[in-house]
């Protein structure tokens, strides 16, 4: 066992998560997408903030082509689910009218991961706002989703793509690792991280 820093805290994650590599692969795991990225923005504010208090995305980076915009969020004390919604959708309004209300060709995507514990106790939660017919069969019109992840309650039903990433985000919440249980060569930099930043 080795002593690392708990991705509990936000601070952790956030730091850790802000390394375009270690982003890039989280995001290739859990939504199967290559983002072609520099850099990772951290506390991104939205300027339409619905809420009193300023909003802001944990972590924010954005693929020129295709067109996407990924939003990351740690949470690590749960509440509900409808302020991600909104978050989600002032990123859309705002692209909207930036683009004087033509609706721009973007796929905005967020991840939120609550290392807290919820009440449904499920490892992952999906928002989809593609329409669907009768049979659940999507258009293929609206690509934007959010994702709720909950290392807490991650199983052997976990999808195995990034099933590796949430046992370890939980692995880390005691302070201790066995590094020898995470093989998967895209994990080894956010051990290394997680050792140095103890």
């Amino acid at each position: 066992m080795q002593k690392v820093v708990s991705l509990h805290h936000n601070t952790a994650f956030k730091k850790i998560f802000s390394d375009p590599i270690i982003f890039t692969a989280f995001i290739k795991a859990v939504l199967g997408i290559d983002l072609n990225i520099d850099q990772v923005e951290r506390d991104k504010p939205l300027s339409l903030s619905i809420e009193p208090n300023e909003t802001y995305f944990d972590l924010f980076a954005e693929n020129q082509t295709p067109p996407i915009q990924v939003y990351l969020r740690h949470v690590p004390d749960f509440e509900r689910y409808q302020p991600f919604v909104l978050d989600h959708c002032a990123v859309q309004l705002e692209q909207c009218e930036k683009k004087r209300g033509t609706y721009p060709r973007l796929q905005v995507l967020t991840i939120v991961v609550i290392t807290g514990e919820t009440p449904q106790q499920v490892d992952e939660l999906i928002t989809d706002f593609d329409p669907k017919d009768w049979d659940g069969k999507p258009l293929g019109e609206i690509p934007h989703k959010i994702v709720f992840l909950c290392p807490r309650y991650v199983n052997e039903d976990t999808p195995a793509a990034y099933r590796e990433w949430l046992r370890l985000i939980e692995d880390s919440f005691d302070g201790k690792v066995d590094a020898t249980q995470y093989l998967d060569s895209d994990l080894q930099p956010v051990l290394a991280k997680i050792r140095m930043d103890i």
